[in-house]
């Protein structure tokens, strides 16, 4: 049985000052995974054997995503260093067979 799963992801954001407290944030993010699994499951025959593939028990497969995530965000600083925001992320992920 072997299950593998590797992921890389960065984080890419530029803030942009609107006024004296208040900014706008834009970002993206992009991602990609992969993933395995050959985990087989076995049935018993009659003589209690486990020598049976049972193929609805098991998980067998391989995906690969590319993820891509980009962001609005308003900001805006406070005069007792407190910082409200609201935005806006859009996300959309693709599966490579």
């Amino acid at each position: 049985m072997t299950k593998k799963h590797q992921a890389q992801q960065f984080d890419l954001s530029y803030t942009y000052p609107l006024a004296k407290q208040l900014s706008l944030e834009i970002g993206y993010r992009p991602a990609w995974e992969h993933s395995q699994s050959d985990w087989i499951a076995m049935r018993a025959d009659s003589a209690d054997d486990y020598d049976i593939l049972d193929s609805t028990l098991g998980n067998i497969f391989e995906t690969t995503f590319l993820t891509h995530r980009r962001r609005l965000r308003m900001r805006f600083h406070g005069n007792d260093k407190s910082e409200w925001g609201g935005g806006n992320k859009l996300r959309t992920h693709r599966k490579f067979d």
